[in-house]
């Protein structure tokens, strides 16, 4: 039997919600379990279904995404999240940044978008949808000007770079084991060196990580 992915979604724009739902419905492998209209409702979602993923919009009353992410991550270490957003901010995509969410989604998507997304996401990966890449990029050097002059930079093998470029390409395991011919064992052994090279928790951890010191480019 197909193993669905069990996803809610937080957005308090009830016809935003509607075309989700839509959409997710004829997905054979993805399962909408649950809907909140604001963050406390979503947290009470999260803690009595534990969905497989969670989609935020970060714009919302009481409780905003970046609020919710924080307390999610804080309180399920293996939560994933996406952030949703109407606005392709600099200060929004910054703060979901320093939130450490998995994915960062504009509301004008495209449904292919938001299905790979949602496909990565889950299987481990990070997505950054193709509209926020040049902000991404303005981040990062100016955290690198800013914040990571003295900052000592780990060393990598040939094959630790190549699995951390395909990793900031959003390839999941799977894929990045298909590419490389490897097993997904073997990239999940590379994967955890390199976390602990950089003291970083996740794969959000190492795409941060790759942009800031140039191991890959956006």
């Amino acid at each position: 039997m197909l193993k669905k992915i069990k996803i809610v979604v937080a957005d308090d724009h009830e016809i935003y919600r509607e075309g989700l739902r839509a959409m997710l419905e004829h997905e054979e492998d993805i399962e909408l379990i649950g809907e909140a209209s604001d963050g406390h409702q979503l947290i009470d979602l999260f803690e009595n279904n534990r969905p497989d993923l969670a989609i935020v919009d970060i714009k919302m009353p009481g409780m905003n995404g970046i609020e919710v992410t924080k307390e999610l991550k804080t309180n399920y270490n293996d939560a994933k999240i996406i952030a949703l957003t109407m606005f392709n901010n600099d200060f929004l995509l910054s703060e979901m940044l320093n939130a450490n969410t998995n994915g960062y989604l504009l509301k004008t998507a495209t449904r292919e978008e938001i299905l790979n997304a949602i496909k990565v996401v889950y299987e481990g990966g990070v997505f950054y949808c193709r509209d926020t890449a040049a902000k991404l990029k303005k981040h990062f050097n100016q955290l690198k000007a800013n914040n990571y002059k003295d900052e000592k930079e780990a060393t990598f093998t040939p094959r630790e770079i190549e699995i951390i470029n395909l990793i900031c390409q959003q390839l999941t395991t799977k894929e990045i084991a298909t590419q490389l011919n490897v097993s997904e064992r073997t990239v999940d052994s590379h994967r955890n060196l390199i976390l602990q090279k950089i003291d970083a928790k996740n794969m959000v951890g190492i795409v941060l990580y790759a942009i800031k010191h140039e191991l890959f480019k956006l």
